[in-house]
C-alpha cells in the first residue's frame, strides 16, 4: 500500500522528496539535498502541491524528437524545451519564463476583450458631442461629454469590463414604463368575449419580418428620436472625411482634367459633356459625400443594378445605359491611376465580365448601288463635295471640318492626314489618300481664301462644325454638312444616315480579296497586328489600286496616278 505523503516532502510530477530520500512511485532510487533544488525554481510555479505544472503540458517524445513542454494560446501553440525529461524541474522553470515573456510581448500586439465595443462607442458619442456643440444642444453635449469621459476612464482599468447598457446611446431612447392593473389579462379576456376579433395567423412569419413588423409599426416620439440622431451621426461622419477624399470633389477634378484634354484637342466637347453628364448622375445616385475609400465591386455593382432598372422600366435603351457605366468606370481606373485608391477593385480588373451591360445588336447601315447613284448624279456644288469626301477619304463631318490646307495636295492630287478623332495618339497612322477627279475638282472650287487655316468654311466663314457649352451648361451642336444633306436626302426620298456613307466604302473593300486588309487603314484605325504596328509599312501602291477601285464601283472617273515628280503613273 503505497504511504501518505508527509507534510514536508515536495511532489514534482511522480517524484516525492521526503528526508533526503527521493522516492519515484514505489521505488527509493537515491537521495537528493532538498536545498539545493527549490532555490533555482520560481515561485510561481510553486503551490501547495510543490511544482505546478498546469501552465504548460508536457507533450512526450517520439523516435526522432525528446520530450517538450507545450503551451497553445490564442489558436497558436509553442513549444519549449523539456531538458532531461518531465522530472527536470529547471527545465520547468526556465520554460516557464520564457512563457512569460511571449506572453507579455503576444498580449501587447492582441486587441484587449471588449476593445472594439469601447472604442466604437467612443467614436459615436464623439459624434453626438460634435454635432450637439455645433447645433447648440446643450443637454446632449454634456451627456456625450460625460460619457466619453467615463468609457475612456475605464480603457485605462487593468482589465476591461463590459460595456453597460448605460453606455449606448441607444438607452437615451428607451420607451417609459408605464403601470398596468394587476387584473389587466382578466379584463382583456372579459372584453374579447363581448366582440368578434379576428386575428392573422403570423405561422409563415419570421423572428426578422416580426422584428421588422414592430419597427414599422412604431411611431413612439423615442424611436422618432433615434432615426433622427442616426442621421445626425451620419451626417458628421460624411463632413469628417478629408474634403480631398469625397466624391464629388474626386469627380470635379477628373472632370477638370478632361476639360484639360478639351483644351489640348485630345478629347471632343461631346464627348466631355457626355462624361460631366454621367458622373452627375453616378454622383447623384451613390451620394457624392461618400470617401472614395469606400468605392468596391459592391457599390459599383449597386450602381449597375439602378441602370439596369432603367433599362427594365423602358426610360433607357441598354446602348444609353452601356455609356453610363463605361463613364463611371472610366473615372474610377483614373482613380486608381493616380493613386487616389489603392486598389482597383476586382470587377475592373478585365478578367470578369460582371459589370457590363451589353448593347443591342449591331444594325450596319449601307448605300445600295442605286442609293449611291441617285446621290452623285443628283447633289451639286458643296453638298457634292461632302458626300465624295466621304466616300473617298471615309471621312466623318468632323474630318471634312478639321481638313487644313497643309494637309491637301492639289497638285498631287491627294489628302495626307490622320483621323481627326484620334490625330493625338501616336499608333493612328498618318494616311495618303488619293482624290478622285469630281473630289479634286470641287475641292478646287470650295477652297478657302481666307487666312484661316481651314481648307473649308460655311459661307458664313466659320467652322462647318462647331461645339459650346451654353449658359445653362448644355451642350450644343451645330452641324452644317448635317444639315446640307438632312434637306438633299428627304428631297431625293433615302432615308439613311450622313456617316453610312464612309462604312458603304469600308464594308467594299471589306468584301473584296485583293483589297480587305486595306480597311482599317482607310478608316485610319490604328494597326492591330504586331508586324503591322512594328515592321510593315504602308502598302501605298495597292492602297492607291484600292481607292482606284472605289471609284469603279460608285461609277466615277478613275483618278490618275502621278508619281512624286508629278508626271502620270501609266
Amino acid at each position: 500500500m503505497r504511504p501518505l505523503r508527509p507534510e514536508n516532502a515536495v511532489l514534482s510530477c511522480n517524484v516525492f522528496v521526503y528526508n533526503g530520500l527521493c522516492r519515484w512511485r514505489d521505488t527509493f532510487f537515491t537521495r537528493i539535498d532538498t536545498k539545493k533544488v527549490s532555490p533555482k525554481i520560481s515561485p510561481d510555479i510553486w503551490g501547495k502541491k510543490g511544482l505546478q505544472t498546469n501552465k504548460l503540458t508536457w507533450q512526450a517524445g517520439s523516435k526522432n524528437r525528446a520530450g517538450r513542454w507545450r503551451k497553445k494560446y490564442n489558436g497558436k501553440v509553442y513549444y519549449f524545451n523539456g531538458g532531461r525529461g518531465k522530472s527536470d524541474r529547471n527545465a520547468y522553470a526556465a520554460a516557464i519564463s520564457e512563457w512569460n515573456q511571449i506572453k507579455l510581448r503576444v498580449d501587447a500586439v492582441l486587441p484587449r476583450r471588449h476593445q472594439a465595443e469601447y472604442d466604437s462607442l467612443i467614436e459615436t458619442w464623439d459624434r453626438v458631442l460634435t454635432w450637439s456643440n455645433r447645433h447648440g444642444e446643450t443637454q446632449m453635449a454634456q451627456i456625450a461629454y460625460e460619457k466619453l469621459i467615463k468609457l475612456r476612464s475605464a480603457l485605462e482599468a487593468p482589465v476591461l469590463k463590459s460595456p453597460k447598457r448605460e453606455d449606448y446611446l441607444e438607452s437615451e431612447f428607451t420607451v417609459p414604463t408605464i403601470d398596468l392593473p394587476e387584473n389587466l389579462l382578466e379584463q382583456t379576456a372579459k372584453e374579447l368575449k363581448t366582440d368578434n376579433f379576428v386575428f392573422p395567423s403570423l405561422s409563415d412569419s419570421t423572428i426578422e419580418s416580426r422584428k421588422k413588423y414592430a419597427l414599422e409599426l412604431d411611431g413612439s416620439p423615442q424611436r422618432i428620436l433615434r432615426e433622427i440622431w442616426l442621421d445626425r451621426l451620419d451626417s458628421v461622419r460624411k463632413q469628417s472625411v478629408n474634403s480631398q477624399d469625397l466624391l464629388s470633389e474626386n469627380i470635379a477634378e477628373f472632370i477638370k482634367h478632361k476639360k484639360q484634354e478639351v483644351d489640348s484637342n485630345r478629347l471632343s466637347l461631346f464627348r466631355f459633356y457626355t462624361l460631366e453628364l454621367h458622373l452627375s448622375h453616378f454622383q447623384q445616385t451613390i451620394d457624392g459625400n461618400i470617401s472614395i475609400s469606400e468605392i468596391n465591386t459592391k457599390l459599383l455593382l449597386k450602381y449597375q443594378s439602378v441602370l439596369l432598372e432603367n433599362i427594365k422600366n423602358g426610360k433607357w435603351s441598354n446602348t444609353t445605359a452601356r455609356g453610363y457605366l463605361h463613364s463611371m468606370k472610366s473615372f474610377v481606373r483614373w482613380l486608381w491611376h493616380i493613386e487616389a485608391i489603392p486598389n482597383l477593385p476586382r470587377v475592373l480588373d478585365g478578367r470578369v465580365d460582371i459589370l457590363s451591360i451589353r448593347s443591342g445588336p449591331m444594325n450596319i447601315i449601307e448605300f445600295t448601288d442605286d442609293e449611291i447613284a441617285v446621290l452623285l448624279n443628283k447633289s451639286k456644288g458643296r453638298t457634292k463635295l461632302f458626300i465624295l469626301l466621304m466616300l473617298n477619304c471615309g471621312m466623318t463631318q468632323k474630318d471634312i471640318s478639321d481638313l487644313r490646307k497643309n494637309e491637301v495636295d492639289l497638285s498631287a492630287g491627294r489628302i495626307i492626314r490622320k483621323r481627326s478623332k484620334t490625330s493625338h495618339h501616336e499608333g493612328v497612322p498618318t494616311v495618303n489618300y488619293l482624290l478622285w477627279p469630281e473630289t479634286l475638282k470641287l475641292l478646287r472650287k470650295y477652297q478657302n481664301d481666307s487666312e484661316s487655316e481651314r481648307f473649308l468654311l460655311n459661307n458664313k466663314g466659320a467652322p462647318l462644325l462647331s461645339e459650346s457649352i451654353n449658359k445653362n451648361q448644355k451642350y450644343q451642336k451645330s452641324d452644317n454638312i448635317k444639315c446640307v444633306f438632312d434637306r438633299f436626302r428627304k428631297k431625293v426620298g433615302i432615308n439613311k444616315p450622313l456617316k453610312s456613307l464612309k462604312k458603304t466604302s469600308a464594308s467594299r473593300l471589306r468584301n473584296n480579296v485583293s483589297y480587305n486588309s486595306l480597311v482599317d487603314l482607310y478608316l485610319g484605325h490604328a494597326p492591330q497586328s504586331m508586324s503591322e504596328r512594328h515592321y510593315a509599312t504602308h502598302p501605298q501602291e495597292l492602297f492607291d489600286s484600292a481607292i482606284s477601285w472605289l471609284a469603279a464601283e460608285f461609277k466615277l472617273d478613275p483618278p490618275i496616278m502621278k508619281t512624286s515628280s508629278g508626271k502620270s503613273k501609266l
